[in-house]
């Protein structure tokens, strides 16, 4: 369409007519003959004749001229529309495609031409182009439909294809179609859809009713929850006023405040009731907003209804059973004071009024160390258990009280309550406890004992001052030359002095005569030690060597021995692993005493249980003493070679009565008692591993140099 053709010149036109006028003359039999004035009048004519042709030849020179500026202009407005088209013949091809189509398609007119449109369609929109070429023809009426095409590419892109039939001169039919490409209206389609189905989800999910109405009272729009809180379905609450979904008197008042917030504008909050799908009253708090139209006007209200019936109940449930715990708090027999983060007091028990002589509305307010003195010193743990959030205990403090001594546990417990810190105070009289534990604890000495105190006073106090005796009259009679009595009796003997003398050098006899003496005076030592154990021990702290105080309690069990079992200590290896400069401790020595021998007897117990069904074995202690400087601890290990004990007895080792030897061995008291004087009286641990055919490894931790000794009374000074 936009090759031009050249417009032929006079000249070629005049040969061209030469030529023509020949060829008539050849086939005209008769050649005509005109006088001169015929032949000046047909001359004048041709002239004018020629004049009109030249004239008709400008005129079809201009109208081609403009015929291909209008052929151009066609092309440029067809090919460079913002749409496709596509001229469709009756065999359903392509016959004719601008470029914008080719370009949509991503190809060239040449590969679209003379192909079928229902190639370009998406396999699943065939069906929608069917029924939009079925409408056309039978209603002879232009078609619109939106479907997809494929791209060159392999891409889809969405089109909206409108499609009009045709007829030329001819008759003959075709189809004119404009492919316009929709494809981002369809993603903002799409994407207003998704938000639509969004804000539908969001405002279903929300699990209070939520609903709008417009300015004359009828509800458009409402969730799921709104439907169900009335009982209605949605078609019978669209279109609905208040007047028809609840009574009249409360209508009217959900009225009376719509209009209000139509007169303002803003927002509005109220309480009120509603009567729900069971039909009855429910307390709600109303929450409304005006839905802002033009020009400054309101077209509507959005809302929410908040159920607070059992908030209600809630709340008066909550403040019953705040005045509950009131008089819980007030009649139980320890202090109970709470504190907030500043240390002020808002918690104040009727024990705590007793004891400080302060009413709950005094004492509220006031600092704590103010309003009890007596606790004025634990207001550092105070801080540290609000500031740490940590429980702090400070167990068996002492208070004298008139003429008796008062011993008080205090435990500081940290509160986080609605994002404010604060505290608990307790303090509870343990003072018959104490005495209690004391009692317990020195009967359980005097029962591990009794065997020991027996056998001493019979088979070894009366024994040991005869044999010591005897030892240095036998010396002083072997071996005093110059005795007059020894040479008295030597010569009655018939011999000396002086060969008795060599004779008992000779077989060693005064050395032997001294190792008595030694062993009698190393039994009597140990006597004394047992005796100093078995005396009812100090209720004060002093420091102890901690290898020191190994060594006594080894002396104490080293005289132990089991006539029933052949139980006999001396037997048992010793292995002792105890660090260089060991810090000293501050404890009572007596009931770290009663600890380790507990422990040493348990062992040594279990290992000749095992010797008696195991040949060449040899019962073994491994001790460990050694410092944990990270906590500030002295680490006591006691670990044996015995049968070990499995798991569920090591759960249950230290309750009291827990006992696995026979009945009439043991109390089932020792462990228990043991596991309270570490852990209870002086702030320790206590724990035991073991495995079954390995052994048992018994773990004590004590505190080490001042710390142990904080808010204790001190006496004295121990071992070095």
């Amino acid at each position: 369409m936009g090759n031009k053709k050249e417009i032929p010149d006079n000249s070629e036109l005049r040969q061209r007519a030469e030529k023509a006028l020949k060829v008539s003359s050849v086939n005209n039999d008769c050649p005509v003959e005109f006088s001169p004035d015929e032949m000046k009048t047909l001359i004048h004519d041709l002239e004018v004749h020629q004049i009109e042709l030249e004239m008709q030849n400008d005129e079809l020179r201009r109208f081609q001229a403009e015929l291909y500026t209008e052929r151009a202009r066609y092309f440029d407005l067809y090919n460079m529309a913002p749409v496709g088209f596509f001229s469709i013949n009756e065999q359903k091809l392509i016959f004719e495609c601008n470029l914008t189509a080719a370009k949509m398609l991503g190809t060239t007119r040449s590969t679209i031409v003379k192909q079928p449109v229902t190639r370009f369609i998406l396999k699943e929109d065939q069906d929608i182009y069917y029924l939009h070429n079925k409408q056309l023809f039978e209603t002879d009426v232009p078609q619109e439909c939106d479907l997809r095409m494929l791209k060159n590419n392999g891409s889809a892109i969405w089109v909206r294809l409108a499609t009009t039939v045709v007829q030329n001169s001819e008759g003959i039919t075709s189809r004119r179609m404009v492919m316009s490409d929709i494809t981002e209206r369809k993603k903002v389609e799409n994407i207003l859809k998704e938000r639509e189905t969004f804000l539908k989800t969001l405002i279903n999910a929300i699990p209070i009713p939520v609903f709008y109405k417009d300015k004359k009272g009828r509800y458009l729009e409402f969730n799921e929850a709104f439907e169900v809180f009335f009982g209605k379905k949605r078609e019978d609450l669209i279109g609905k006023s208040v007047f028809d979904i609840s009574p009249r008197h409360l209508a009217e008042k959900y009225t009376a405040q719509d209009n209000e917030l139509f007169a303002i504008g803003g927002k509005q909050q109220y309480e009120s009731q509603v009567k729900n799908t069971n039909g009855k009253l429910r307390d709600v708090i109303f929450s409304t907003s005006v839905v802002p139209g033009n020009k400054g006007s309101f077209i509507g209200l959005i809302g929410a209804i908040l159920d607070i019936t059992d908030r209600k109940r809630d709340e008066e449930d909550i403040s019953n059973l705040r005045n509950y715990l009131s008089n819980i708090i007030d009649s139980m027999p320890s202090v109970i004071i709470g504190v907030d983060k500043d240390g002020r007091v808002n918690q104040w028990n009727h024990k705590a009024q007793i004891i400080t002589g302060i009413s709950k509305e005094s004492a509220k307010g006031q600092l704590f160390e103010k309003a009890f003195p007596l606790l004025s010193s634990e207001s550092e743990r105070l801080k540290q258990a609000i500031s740490m959030r940590k429980i702090c205990s400070n167990p068996r403090q002492f208070r004298k009280e008139e003429d008796q001594v008062i011993f008080e546990n205090i435990t500081i417990y940290p509160l986080t309550a609605n994002g404010r810190a604060g505290a608990v105070v307790r303090v509870d009289d343990v003072t018959e406890q104490v005495k209690l534990e004391e009692m317990m604890v020195q009967s359980e000495k005097m029962l591990s004992l009794g065997g020991f105190s027996a056998a001493m006073a019979h088979e070894i106090n009366n024994p040991l001052a005869g044999v010591i005796q005897n030892t240095n009259v036998l010396s002083n009679r072997l071996t005093m030359k110059d005795m007059p009595a020894n040479i008295k009796a030597a010569e009655s003997s018939g011999t000396t002095m002086e060969a008795i003398h060599e004779f008992m050098h000779a077989r060693k006899v005064p050395r032997m005569l001294e190792a008595i003496t030694e062993s009698g005076l190393r039994i009597a030592d140990i006597v004394r030690n047992i005796l100093s154990f078995s005396r009812k021990s100090d209720s004060f702290f002093s420091t102890h060597n901690p290898k020191v105080l190994m060594e006594k309690i080894l002396a104490l069990a080293s005289s132990g021995y089991d006539l029933k079992k052949k139980f006999d200590f001396k037997s048992i290896v010793i292995e002792k692993k105890y660090e260089k400069d060991l810090p000293v401790i501050v404890c009572r020595g007596s009931e770290i005493q009663q600890v380790l021998l507990n422990v040493f007897n348990n062992g040594a117990y279990a290992m000749f249980e095992k010797q008696f069904s195991e040949k060449d074995y040899q019962p073994k202690f491994c001790l460990k003493l050694s410092e944990e400087r990270e906590f500030n601890m002295l680490r006591i290990e006691v670990k044996d070679n015995g049968p070990g004990i499995d798991k569920e007895t090591c759960k249950r080792i230290f309750e009291p009565f827990f006992t696995t030897k026979p009945i009439g061995s043991g109390t089932g008291l020792g462990l228990s008692v043991s596991y309270f004087i570490i852990t209870k009286n002086h702030n320790g641990t206590m724990e035991v591993e073991s495995e079954l055919g390995k052994g048992t490894n018994f773990i004590i931790r004590l505190p080490m140099g001042a710390c142990s000794i904080k808010d204790k009374h001190l006496f004295g000074l121990g071992e070095f």
